[in-house]
């Protein structure tokens, strides 16, 4: 409301972007909730490209009808970034970031961050995998590679 973030248009597959820097890039793009413009002949679009550009629930975030903006959270100092975006069922998208061009950082989110209290348990969805991870108490963790996302669905359950 007010305006719409515009980081251009989106580059998936195309040179020099990595699958999965294709992959971030969508990440982004709908935590921002920004307008998804594509570079691309949709018409020849290939396997990969239509499964990273075609994904619902990555989509979904970015349509959002609380039509917020998700926003920088966590800034770890080895490389590893939290990003979070409030979405309209009291959820929130969460983008696990690993900016460094090589190695593996863990990261970390805790529901203290999200504003819930630590004893909170919440239902974890992965976004790109469309697997539920699990419930988790507190926090959740995972290893990320390098330029590279984990993007999930967080949900408090009790």
């Amino acid at each position: 409301p007010g305006g719409w973030n515009d980081p251009d248009f989106l580059m998936t597959e195309l040179p020099p972007f990595t699958h999965q820097e294709s992959i971030t890039e969508f990440s982004f793009w709908s935590l921002f909730a920004a307008p998804l413009i594509v570079a691309t002949d949709i018409r020849n679009m290939s396997d990969f490209k239509r499964s990273v550009l075609l994904n619902k629930e990555v989509i979904d975030v970015n349509q959002d009808k609380l039509a917020k903006a998700g926003d920088l959270l966590l800034n770890y100092t080895d490389g590893g970034q939290v990003w979070s975006k409030l979405l309209s069922d009291s959820s929130f998208a969460v983008i696990l970031y690993n900016q460094n061009n090589r190695g593996s950082v863990n990261i970390q989110i805790k529901w203290t961050d999200l504003g819930w209290s630590s004893s909170a348990v919440a239902q974890i969805r992965d976004l790109w995998t469309h697997s539920d991870i699990g419930a988790f108490n507190g926090s959740f963790n995972s290893l990320v590679s390098g330029r590279s996302v984990r993007m999930l669905r967080i949900t408090r359950i009790a």
